[in-house]
């Protein structure tokens, strides 16, 4: 399991978007090498994703509700 902190852009994001459940959100996480990951973003500040990836702020292209 991988935990990221989402930098200010994505917490923003996140916060416009509807919640999956209290306190979380089910997304799918675009990284700009074109890989796509399932996760989870608890409170708009914490992304979760089961597999291990290093994953930085950088990294990601998009999150979108999944």
């Amino acid at each position: 399991m991988t935990r990221t902190g989402l930098d200010k852009r994505w917490i923003e994001r996140m916060k416009s978007l509807p919640e999956s459940g209290m306190g979380y959100q089910k997304v799918k996480v675009l990284l700009k090498d074109g890989t796509v990951i399932d996760g989870t973003v608890h409170n708009a500040e914490i992304l979760e994703t089961n597999t291990v990836f290093n994953i930085s702020n950088e990294d990601i292209a998009d999150i979108s509700l999944g």
